[in-house]
């Protein structure tokens, strides 16, 4: 009898950390699931759009001289590496390249100022991904990163407030019921892994490099042809300690920055440390807009600051609602 009350016990006090494991592991799955497809608000997104949109114009801009070199048949790129990519027998004239670099600028304007949102980034994604098919100087991960953030904004209602497609439809349609304030948060969502996955897998790789571990990378990149006078004059006299301490701390954000934005007890922290990063690489190197820091800048704010309460204008959140679903 003592042996069988025994068996008995042991069997129940197995099935007991079996059930605890199964239970703990399917609470933490339904945790996961209501983080990525639990409601959101949208207002931080369209705020988003409106940055993201005067990112792209800025950019378009910004090529506009340069886009016979860049983008036309007759640069020197297009000439002499004709053989790196396929689409350069696609090279259009100089003037039709010019035409492309204004399309970009004219669609995001339109994007940024809601006008046929949807129809507008569509433009913006066929021009963007041309004209990245034709620039071989261009950093193609630079480009892949505005190509994931552009496809996830069209299966959003980035354009449900902010924009002249709302303001339009409210003076034709007066009766028309009050848009809503929240959406499923799976796109949301995946817009933050877009940038968590970028800091992750840069810190990863530097962290891995041995010359970014001592410094050496961060000293050569503070004087190299792409250094700003103020990240020259930096260089004039930070000690090799500097770089050493600063290599390791950007490799440490980097890292722990998945943790860090998504934490309410840190997320201010990290959303500081991020803008501070982000301003010292604009102001030491000389980066076109269209490059990641800026994006990343907007992205700390309105994906990451905002819906997580750090910044909570009652235009934008409801404090009656905020606490439940920011990060």
């Amino acid at each position: 009898m003592a042996g069988c009350k025994t068996a008995q016990s042991r069997r129940w006090f197995i099935q007991s950390i079996f059930m605890t494991e199964v239970s703990g592991t399917m609470n933490g799955w339904r945790r996961v699931l209501e983080f990525f497809n639990g409601p959101v608000f949208v207002r931080p997104l369209c705020l988003f759009r409106v940055g993201a949109g005067l990112l792209v114009a800025w950019q378009g801009f910004h090529w506009l001289p340069h886009a016979t070199e860049l983008f036309s048949s007759e640069g020197f790129q297009i000439r002499y590496h004709w053989d790196l990519l396929v689409w350069d027998h696609l090279a259009p004239s100089p003037a039709l390249a010019k035409v492309l670099c204004w399309a970009l600028a004219m669609g995001g304007m339109a994007l940024s100022a809601g006008l046929l949102t949807k129809l507008a980034l569509v433009a913006v994604i066929l021009v963007w991904t041309f004209l990245a098919g034709l620039d071989h100087v261009a950093n193609k991960e630079l480009f892949f990163g505005w190509h994931l953030v552009l496809v996830l904004l069209l299966f959003t209602p980035c354009g449900r407030f902010y924009s002249l497609d709302a303001w339009l439809l409210d003076k034709w349609k007066p009766s028309r019921a009050k848009p809503e304030e929240m959406m499923p948060g799976l796109m949301f969502r995946m817009l933050q892994v877009v940038f968590l996955q970028y800091y992750f897998f840069s810190g990863l790789v530097k962290f891995m490099e041995p010359t970014w571990r001592n410094g050496t990378a961060l000293a050569s990149t503070m004087v190299c042809r792409m250094a700003t006078d103020f990240g020259l004059w930096i260089a004039s006299w930070m000690p090799m300690f500097g770089y050493v301490v600063l290599s390791l701390g950007i490799i440490f954000y980097e890292v722990t920055a998945a943790w860090g934005l998504t934490s309410r007890r840190w997320l201010g922290w990290y959303v500081l440390a991020g803008l501070t990063f982000h301003i010292g690489i604009q102001l030491t190197l000389d980066l076109d807009v269209g490059t990641l820091g800026p994006i990343f800048m907007l992205a700390l704010v309105c994906l990451f600051a905002i819906p997580g309460g750090l910044i909570w204008p009652r235009h934008f959140l409801p404090k009656s609602t905020g606490d439940k679903f920011a990060l």
